[in-house]
């Protein structure tokens, strides 16, 4: 986690909280963070989110109403690219909340795109979610970034907008450094970890919903076997 060196250091209820003095003066998404070689990648994700057809319309509304959303908020959502792997060998992409604002009002936020495991992810029938979705089927590589990225941001827009699912996230974050904190203690209770881990995997399911929905809609736009309606949009499954 980093901190601005304007911050100011709360602790309530155990929750680190980070007190911004002055407010940043950024919003929106930014990508500060980026190499020029990451700019390159970024711009094609961009053009691919705010594509449109002959007519003007829209050809992905779904990641693209994700997009504005976070771009017209007053949080910093930064976003950052790496090579390396995500930490777990399934993990594409994450979102983090790296400074608390405790007036909800400007947090500091990170997406992370792990490129090469974006790029090397399965995309069999064996990899098929109980909606019968199979992530990144069909789709070239700047689409399977785009992918992930809305997966991302769906994660951000309902943890930003809303409390409910803020709550989650922090419960989480709470309970993942709480497991971590007893990893390494030598005087572990019987059954404490898989307490935690019980618990960790609750709020993951909670959180993961309305992401993996997004996710299932973004893939439905961007996939090259899907018919297009005559607004441009992407038929539903049903219609393919």
């Amino acid at each position: 986690m980093k901190f601005h060196a304007s911050a100011r250091i709360l602790i309530l209820s155990g929750i680190l909280l980070v007190v911004l003095k002055p407010p940043c003066a950024s919003c929106g998404i930014l990508t500060d963070r980026m190499s020029r070689h990451e700019l390159k990648i970024w711009n094609s994700i961009r053009r691919t989110v705010l594509a449109q057809n002959k007519h003007g319309l829209t050809l992905h509304p779904k990641i693209q109403d994700l997009w504005r959303g976070l771009e017209a908020g007053e949080h910093e959502v930064h976003v950052e690219m790496t090579d390396r792997d995500g930490g777990y060998s399934v993990q594409a992409g994450r979102f983090a909340i790296e400074v608390l604002d405790p007036a909800g009002k400007r947090h500091v936020c990170v997406i992370r795109l792990y490129l090469s495991a974006i790029r090397r992810a399965y995309a069999k029938p064996s990899a098929m979610r109980p909606d019968e979705f199979v992530p990144f089927a069909g789709l070239g590589t700047t689409d399977r970034y785009t992918e992930v990225l809305g997966h991302e941001m769906a994660h951000a827009v309902s943890i930003l907008q809303d409390p409910d699912c803020l709550r989650f996230y922090l419960e989480m974050e709470k309970e993942i450094a709480e497991y971590d904190h007893l990893l390494q203690s030598r005087d572990v209770l019987p059954g404490a970890l898989e307490g935690h881990l019980d618990r960790i995997r609750t709020l993951q399911q909670l959180l993961e919903r309305p992401a993996e929905a997004a996710e299932a809609d973004i893939w439905r736009e961007l996939s090259p076997v899907i018919p297009r309606t005559a607004s441009g949009k992407r038929a539903s499954l049903d219609q393919s």
